[in-house]
């Protein structure tokens, strides 16, 4: 079964995840979907709460290291995934990742993931000098991630990946799936350039 990985940096957006997760999972009820929460994002989503909607492991900096399916180190597995989504991608997570410093299951996760198959939704304050993140974006771009652009505010951050997530796994849609993925502009080229190889 084709599989998804949230990693969730801390912010306020990140409360709304339980939700938008049980939206993830009645359209492409065919996905799994996990979870790795930093210990800032810990403040904002409960490991409870990812667990019983997704049914899977939670990666936090206190929890079991190793996966409760497999045995081996819960971050490998979760690397495995067809897919990564780092959302929101707070400041702290965007610098890391792209200096391969690992300090939370996030970054762990990104550290070991295919880039490739990596989406960064970076999530930074308006108050925050972006430019001062900009290196740290283009490198994220250039090791493989698909690094959405800094200034989407958070709602519009997560339709853009739903409809990533959509378009890359058709196959996994609810039978009575109205909407479509092929709606929301850039979604084609976004899948033609990081999925159809």
């Amino acid at each position: 079964m084709p599989s998804i990985v949230f990693g969730m940096g801390g912010t306020l957006d990140t409360s709304l995840m339980p939700y938008r997760l049980t939206q993830l999972r009645a359209f492409l009820p065919q996905l799994t979907v996990r979870t790795a929460l930093s210990v800032a994002a810990e403040r904002f989503a409960t490991s409870t709460a990812l667990r019983g909607i997704t049914g899977t492991q939670v990666a936090t900096a206190s929890g079991d290291p190793f996966c409760a399916e497999t045995g081996m180190p819960l971050h490998l597995s979760l690397a495995d995934a067809d897919m990564v989504v780092v959302f929101p991608a707070t400041p702290r997570i965007l610098v890391e990742a792209a200096l391969g410093s690992i300090s939370c299951p996030v970054t762990r996760l990104v550290a070991f993931a295919r880039k490739e198959g990596v989406v960064v939704c970076p999530s930074l304050h308006p108050r925050l000098v972006s430019s001062v993140y900009a290196e740290h974006l283009e490198r994220l771009t250039a090791m493989g991630c698909l690094v959405l652009p800094a200034d989407l505010d958070p709602a519009a951050g997560w339709k853009r990946i739903f409809a990533l997530v959509s378009a890359r796994f058709p196959g996994c849609m609810a039978a009575d799936a109205t909407e479509t993925a092929a709606n929301v502009p850039g979604v084609e080229r976004y899948r033609q350039a990081h999925w159809d190889r």
